[in-house]
């Protein structure tokens, strides 16, 4: 990491334009329907079909998806906001160029979904999964992730800020600059996957126990050593 400037490391993200949006019709939101340039305001999807839907340069705000399935959905140059759900179904989603805030989730289901320029703000998952998803240019800021699955995921310039993360869980990860500088880490599966990820000083005295094991390392107390 010596030597390289912040701005290769930092996450690029460009917040997306959204101006003139006119007044969308919730029921024009389903499987494999595409909207362009329209605000949606507390639409009632609870339940529905959603599957292959296309948001593109949209506002979508204070929304319910309990019960929708999200699979396969594409979320391009879009704010989401007050988003809520015992469960997110959205497996194989694309989510690029995206703002997100105040979102209240229990399991997020994301596996095998898209991450790219998107910052989520301000919300609080019980537990995100996104094993073997693809992360690049991602920031998440201020969150609660009671559990967070990175398994098998390929993460590049991904920054977690402010973050409390409870259990993460990283085997067959492949990082390039996920940055965890700031946020509280509780316990770590696989810590010897974290390679790629930047750490402060504080992080790396809590991890050193668990980078012990990874490397096989017994440690004991100190003994005393002759003159």
């Amino acid at each position: 990491m010596a030597g390289r400037r912040q701005d290769e490391t930092t996450p690029r993200i460009d917040p997306p334009r959204l101006r003139g949006l006119i007044t969308g019709d919730p029921d024009d939101l389903r499987a494999d329907a595409g909207r362009d340039g329209e605000r949606f305001d507390a639409p009632p999807l609870a339940g529905r079909d959603l599957r292959g839907l296309v948001l593109d340069g949209c506002a979508l705000t204070d929304v319910s998806f309990e019960d929708a399935d999200l699979r396969t959905a594409r979320f391009l140059e879009s704010s989401i906001t007050g988003v809520r759900a015992t469960t997110l179904r959205a497996a194989g989603s694309t989510w690029r160029d995206v703002q997100a805030s105040a979102w209240r989730i229990g399991a997020a289901e994301l596996w095998d979904s898209e991450w790219i320029g998107t910052a989520v703000g301000d919300s609080k998952f019980d537990y995100l999964n996104l094993q073997g998803a693809t992360l690049r240019d991602v920031v998440l800021r201020d969150c609660v992730l009671e559990g967070l699955d990175l398994r098998d995921t390929t993460c590049t310039r991904v920054a977690l800020v402010r973050c409390r993360i409870g259990t993460l869980d990283v085997a067959g990860a492949r990082f390039v600059d996920l940055d965890l500088r700031g946020s509280s880490l509780r316990v770590v599966d696989s810590a010897a996957a974290l390679r790629g990820a930047i750490v402060d000083g504080d992080q790396l005295g809590d991890l050193a126990p668990l980078l012990a094991e990874a490397a096989g390392i017994t440690v004991l107390p100190s003994v005393d050593r002759p003159e």
